[in-house]
């Protein structure tokens, strides 16, 4: 569904400007990562390169704010190791011949047995030290 919602964000945001056709890239995530790790992909197809470009990558956290997380000239894929269980979301903004397009938002849900684990309560709070005695 994210995938078919992205695709149709996509053929929505190409615009014919001055004979050349500009459309934001599509990001390809997977939609599970069980172990914490995934590639977040750009897909160049539809896009104009012979103008110079400026590239941001965001991403956001169980639907907050989107940060910036990479930004430069060009951005193929970028490895993504992540440190909570839940759903993060990526959006790509890119600044090309004085305009600025948005790649529609792509979500991946990270459920990593390895991140629920807790280390079970101390049976005891009473902290232990050294006393010192002058």
């Amino acid at each position: 569904m994210n995938r078919l919602l992205s695709k149709v964000a996509l053929v929505m945001c190409v615009i014919l400007l001055a004979g050349k056709i500009y459309a934001a890239p599509s990001l390809e995530v997977p939609s599970l990562s069980d172990d914490a790790t995934f590639v977040v992909g750009v897909d160049w197809s539809l896009v104009n390169t012979e103008d110079q470009r400026h590239i941001e990558l965001y991403r956001n956290y169980q639907g907050g704010e989107f940060e910036l997380i990479a930004e430069g000239q060009s951005i193929q894929a970028l490895s993504q190791v992540v440190l909570k269980n839940g759903v993060y979301g990526y959006k790509l903004r890119i600044i090309q011949s004085d305009l600025a397009f948005e790649s529609a938002p792509a979500f991946v849900e990270v459920n990593s047995p390895v991140l629920s684990y807790q280390l079970p309560e101390p049976k005891s709070r009473r902290a232990y030290g050294l006393g010192m005695n002058y």
